[in-house]
């Protein structure tokens, strides 16, 4: 892997994102920022092609379900604005980067988004570091002076996703574990009362 701009260059331009670029993604119910417009000029920026309709169509509505979502794509592409990723994709020169930002910005926000709110990821400095290692992994990059193990073991750390997982695994090990306990327990009952009608009779 290449190595990339620095954490903290990353982290300092997200810090500086203006509520407004990311208060009001457009819907069919409200106006506001048309996403999928602010996607296509990123994509051109970064020497990609025009975005198709079927990711345009994904891009134009923000349905209150994917809201949130929306609202992450709109800080990447501002973090993705930064000039270091300029340089680079006229650097590289073909459309494979722009590429990359924009799967990562299909996929991986998506996941991040059901769990992470947009604001956090601007407002809180574990947010903004989680959102820059992962743009630098997906366009795969080494965070400057990291090496790919750091790098690694960073993100691991602060991996909203991976920890929503843990977490709702956990949880529904305990509401089995509780299912256990009530059969177990409704099977001793019917021992007792068994037991019960036996000595009676």
């Amino acid at each position: 892997m290449s190595q990339g701009p620095s954490i903290q260059s990353l982290t300092r331009r997200l810090r500086d994102c203006p509520p407004e670029r990311f208060s009001e993604p457009k819907s069919a119910r409200a106006n506001g920022i048309a996403v999928e417009a602010v996607v296509a000029d990123l994509m051109a920026e970064l020497g990609g092609g025009p975005i198709d309709a079927e990711t345009r169509a994904v891009l134009s509505d923000a349905a209150p379900e994917v809201r949130n979502w929306m609202r992450v794509v709109l800080v990447a592409t501002w973090l993705l604005y930064d000039p270091w990723f300029r340089a680079q994709a006229d650097l590289v020169g073909d459309p494979s980067f722009a590429a990359s930002a924009l799967r990562w910005m299909l996929e991986d926000l998506r996941a991040l988004a059901g769990v992470v709110a947009a604001d956090h990821l601007v407002e809180e400095p574990f947010g903004r570091e989680e959102l820059a290692r992962r743009c630098l992994m997906a366009l795969g990059l080494l965070p400057l002076d990291e090496s790919a193990e750091q790098a690694k073991i960073r993100l691991a750390n602060l991996d909203s996703v991976a920890r929503y997982r843990v977490l709702m695994g956990s949880e529904e090990y305990q509401k089995t574990a509780e299912r256990h306990r009530q059969r177990k327990a409704e099977y001793e009952r019917s021992l007792r009362a068994h037991a019960a009608r036996w000595t009676r009779e």
